[in-house]
């Protein structure tokens, strides 16, 4: 009977082994979303290692059932094929129930069985509405209304605004033009009569500057007349910005009497400049241009038209050039304005990325010290960069290194934690210093800890 129990105990304790024994086979049942994968196979996510810790065929309902070889709990990588492939950490004796979405593979959509996997999901989600929430800000601006007309204004406008200011110079230039051809005239034709010996001269500057007239005239009156029909700054307005609108529309107003007060007060002489120009081209090429007589009555005819509209030209020039410095003014201002308006928008929402992007961050580094000593995090560390972080990889590093001291990646990590150019670099934990006070007392520089302190090296002979 004795030998009996033995045997039955010995059986048991067998039975408890084999049991155990098959409890180390880690399993990961799988269910892959929107799958277009046949296969999955499981390797070390790091390192050149090919070994493969098993694999499986994909169902057609997307489900598999991988069971694993692995040995170590650490980062493993499901690979679909050579460019897709899922990370998780997978340790002997779990058996983890994941779903997995094949369009986006950082996510993990669910999981159980696996403590490491539940925070890489924590921190998947948080990185994926941080992302969204982003995204959101991003979308929102675009379609911000007030974004999109100020936008939109500044290009438009800007193109008036230069066209306008071009236009400003070709007035400049017009008037500049009378003004010499006023000169000439009254230097070769004083009180209104051309003195007969200076005929050819007189013919020679008056037709070159009725040309010049006439060519600056010409982009003038096409700005009059199309200016206003290129673009529409009356409708689609947004509210809240009656100031600038009032500005605007006192600068449009401004634009049109301007181009309206030159080709109203020039519209008589261009006319006259045009059938002087084409007479003087038909006498030309009639070829009698060159005789005194036909010359002599074409120049009087410039004269003549010259002395019946240049007192209103005068009078009008002086009021153009006060008026057109006022515009150019008023259109780089309003130009101005505009942008900074968007700017101001951008902005805005720049501060709302900001503080949605820094809320993230905190969370993510929360979640990371909360996990310093899973083996996991270091599917996440680099989030944040090292040479911006380093006291948060300090931590985490040392904390992974006790745990794991013999991890391929943890000590290579270490190693940098802990080499002497980084134990004194900008953001690290100061190394331990201890003292003597001036009393005698022994003083650590761990004691201080939480408190400002400024330490002065010196030396014996300072």
């Amino acid at each position: 009977m004795k030998k009996l129990k033995i045997f039955m105990l010995t059986l048991a304790v067998s039975m408890l082994v084999t049991v155990a024994f098959a409890q180390k086979s880690p399993v990961i049942k799988g269910s892959i979303l929107n799958n277009r994968f046949e296969n999955v196979t499981l390797k070390l996510a790091y390192g050149s290692n090919p070994e493969s810790y098993g694999s499986a065929k994909i169902n057609d309902d997307g489900t598999f059932e991988l069971k694993s070889t692995v040995e170590n709990n650490d980062i493993y990588a499901l690979y679909f094929n050579d460019k897709d492939n899922f990370l998780v950490v997978l340790a002997p004796g779990q058996t983890i129930n994941l779903v997995i979405n094949a369009d986006d593979l950082r996510s993990i959509p669910s999981v159980s069985g696996s403590a490491s996997m539940d925070f890489a999901k924590q921190a998947g989600d948080i990185i994926g509405y941080g992302r969204k929430m982003l995204d959101s800000i991003n979308t929102a601006l675009q379609s911000d209304k007030r974004q999109q007309y100020f936008y939109s204004f500044s290009q438009n406008f800007s193109v008036l605004y230069q066209s306008c200011d071009d236009v400003n110079v070709e007035i400049g230039k017009l008037y500049d033009s009378v003004d010499s051809l006023k000169a000439k005239t009254d230097f070769y034709a004083p009180a209104g009569k051309l003195n007969s010996k200076y005929v050819e001269e007189y013919s020679y500057y008056s037709n070159n500057l009725l040309r010049t007239i006439v060519s600056s005239y010409s982009p003038i009156e096409n700005f009059a007349h199309n200016s206003l029909t290129l673009y529409d700054f009356k409708n689609n307005r947004v509210s809240g910005y009656d100031d600038f609108y009032a500005k605007l529309d006192q600068y449009l107003v401004q634009m049109v009497h301007n181009n309206t007060l030159v080709t109203s007060s020039m519209g008589k002489f261009i006319e006259g400049a045009n059938d002087l120009i084409a007479d003087r081209d038909s006498l030309v090429f009639a070829d009698v241009f060159d005789k005194k007589k036909v010359k002599t009555e074409w120049c009087a005819k410039v004269v003549a038209l010259l002395n019946e509209n240049y007192t209103t030209l005068s009078a009008t020039a002086s009021d153009l050039h006060k008026k057109t410095a006022i515009t150019t003014k008023d259109g780089k201002e309003i130009f101005n304005n505009a942008q900074s308006i968007v700017s101001g928008i951008v902005q805005q929402y720049q501060e709302m990325y900001n503080k949605v992007g820094e809320q993230n961050n905190a969370d993510m580094k929360n979640l990371l010290l909360q996990n310093k000593e899973d083996i996991a995090v270091l599917m996440f560390l680099d989030v944040f960069p090292r040479e911006k972080n380093v006291a948060l990889h300090s931590e985490i590093v040392k904390a992974l290194h006790a745990k794991y001291p013999n991890h391929l990646l943890v000590s290579e990590r270490y190693k940098i934690e802990t080499a002497p150019a980084n134990a004194t670099a900008v953001g690290a934990i100061a190394p331990e210093l201890a003292f003597s006070d001036p009393e005698g007392n022994i003083r650590k520089l761990s004691d201080l800890r939480g408190k400002i302190v400024l330490i002065d090296f010196w030396a014996s002979w300072c």
